[in-house]
């Protein structure tokens, strides 16, 4: 197995424009600060659980490869005509919401 830290799939919180409008500041304010903490657990628990589980394929035999920075970031320049491609179909926010500069 390689990982190559390819993608990151995001957890959505939404509400619809009609209810977040009808909150107070302050009661957004509480949605906010409390989507904040949820995404640091969830984040803290998806690392936790990538950890056990590349443990437990190891312990059974499974070689893990980790690529280096240097590996990685020829990768990263090989996907830039893709990303190019892609960037008015689904917008320069979607790539720069995960760090991509153009």
């Amino acid at each position: 197995m390689t990982i190559w830290n390819y993608c990151y799939d995001p957890i959505t919180l939404s509400v619809s424009g009609k209810v977040w409008k009808s909150l107070s500041d302050a009661d957004k304010k509480i949605f906010e600060d409390a989507a904040v903490a949820a995404m640091a657990e969830q984040v803290k628990a998806s690392r936790a659980l990538d950890a056990s589980i590349i443990k437990q394929f190891k312990d059974g035999g499974m070689k893990v490869n980790e690529l280096d920075k240097a590996s990685i970031d020829k990768m990263k320049e090989a996907m830039k005509p893709v990303y190019a491609k892609y960037k008015d179909k689904f917008g320069v926010e979607a790539f720069t919401a995960f760090g991509y500069k153009f």
